[in-house]
């Protein structure tokens, strides 16, 4: 990204590896964080452990608020790669669980046999309805907020990761006890009311209160889909 000029091939390269990367990525962190937690604290174990990802947005605000410009974050992106190569440093220290037995199988292995399994459609579905969620609100709200005349509309990422780690902080047992699945629906709504918000919001105290909701809403919807599947 930091050598990106223009909306070129340039850009749409730098998209498409950061995609690639971050799918693998994620998928290898939350199924090595999987193998490691206890079956019986695995919501409140990929909770906590989600919090890592959610910190970074505190950023956004800060970002803003040293008056930071398109040209001047050439050099922040290359700052943010150094600091993802030093995190396989710790990595490299870690070590596979030991397995006993060949775990689970599916009847014909493979990415399309896990797709057919029916007692996984409705996580599939959740999953689905939830990435889309997230996908459109980080792309759309703080657009929403310029084309608005709001300018400092960075709070919305303040609170929304404060939403999000809140309730993983204060509230990560709660998805053992009440059963995963309980929360799902609640949690999708929460993240709606952010949207409705959203579409009538004029202050950035309105944005923020948005982005609080939202926030809440993927505290818990992203890690109880998770341990489900």
């Amino acid at each position: 990204m930091g050598l990106v000029r223009d909306l070129g091939p340039t850009l749409w390269a730098a998209r498409l590896l950061y995609g690639v990367g971050a799918g693998a990525l994620f998928s290898g962190y939350f199924a090595f964080a999987s193998d490691l937690i206890p079956s019986h604290r695995r919501t409140e174990g990929l909770a906590l452990f989600g919090i890592a990802g959610l910190l970074p947005m505190a950023l956004n605000p800060l970002v803003q608020a040293l008056g930071l410009q398109a040209p001047e974050l050439r050099s922040y992106f290359p700052l943010v790669g150094v600091v993802i190569v030093a995190s396989l440093v710790p990595l490299a220290l870690l070590r596979e669980p030991a397995r006993h037995g060949p775990g689970p199988q599916v009847e014909g292995q493979g990415v399309f046999a896990a797709l057919a399994v029916r007692s996984l459609a409705p996580v599939w579905l959740a999953s689905v309805v939830f990435a889309s969620l997230v996908a459109v609100f980080m792309t759309f709200v703080t657009v929403s907020a310029k084309a608005r005349g709001i300018e400092s509309s960075a709070g919305v990422w303040l609170t929304y990761a404060a939403g999000a780690i809140a309730v993983r902080l204060l509230g990560s047992r709660v998805p053992d006890r009440v059963g995963p699945h309980n929360l799902v629906a609640p949690a999708l709504g929460s993240y709606c009311v952010g949207f409705v918000i959203v579409t009538w919001a004029a202050t950035p105290g309105w944005f923020q209160v948005a982005g609080l909701m939202a926030g809440l809403g993927h505290g818990y919807c992203f890690p109880c889909s998770r341990a489900r599947s």
